[in-house]
């Protein structure tokens, strides 16, 4: 005689992973200067589990990061630029992480306002030169590929990484010639999960996000 099984998931057992609600803008600060993000704008639990974030730059020698909570604070500490990779966790496995673009310039005589975010028509931003980059598919199981067109000829590389700034793959690295190019990469052997591509054109750099499925 069978045994009678019965299996009841309640609502209450299911974990949601924290969603990206928002988009972190490219920050330009001055060297010795901070810029204070609130990651809890950004980085939210469907849930309402409570988040705990962690940051790292993919060149911490140019900016000190401190977390508070669900608050950032950036430090210029030598002009370049980087990216600030930031992850949220619910402490249940579930994992959301998004990045940023930092600009550091030089410290030119304070105006009062301190740390500025940097839009569009701020003269010291610096400006893409070249078309819009774009992966596809997006999200992916397997292979992806990336395209890009340059108005001339330019030094390029276009690099892989994981959310917390780990390098995975050089994709592209040295001059390429005017016009569309398609470069594809191959993440079958990754685990899914949320993934970086940055592109840089000769001093301009973009960062998007890759899903692997």
């Amino acid at each position: 005689m069978p045994i009678p099984f019965e299996l009841t998931v309640t609502e209450s057992n299911l974990n949601n992973p924290p969603l990206v609600v928002g988009k972190l803008k490219k920050q330009n600060i001055k060297r010795g200067k901070t810029a204070t993000l609130d990651l809890s704008r950004i980085l939210q639990d469907p849930d309402g589990d409570r988040l705990s974030f962690t940051a790292a730059a993919t060149n911490p020698a140019l900016a000190g990061l401190v977390m508070q909570g669900h608050t950032l604070q950036i430090t210029g500490l030598l002009t370049g630029s980087t990216i600030v990779n930031v992850v949220a966790s619910d402490g249940r496995g579930g994992l959301a992480g998004t990045s940023l673009e930092l600009k550091i310039t030089g410290s030119k005589k304070d105006n009062g306002k301190g740390a500025k975010t940097a839009e569009a028509n701020d003269p010291e931003v610096e400006v893409i030169s070249w078309n819009e980059v774009v992966n596809y598919p997006n999200p992916f199981r397997g292979e992806t590929t990336t395209s890009y067109s340059l108005k001339s000829a330019s030094y390029v590389k276009l690099e892989v990484f994981t959310v917390l700034g780990k390098p995975l793959a050089v994709l592209a690295d040295g001059v390429q010639q005017a016009g569309l190019h398609n470069i594809t990469f191959d993440a079958s052997l990754l685990p899914a999960g949320i993934y970086l591509y940055r592109i840089q054109v000769e001093d301009a750099v973009t960062t998007k996000r890759m899903l692997v499925k």
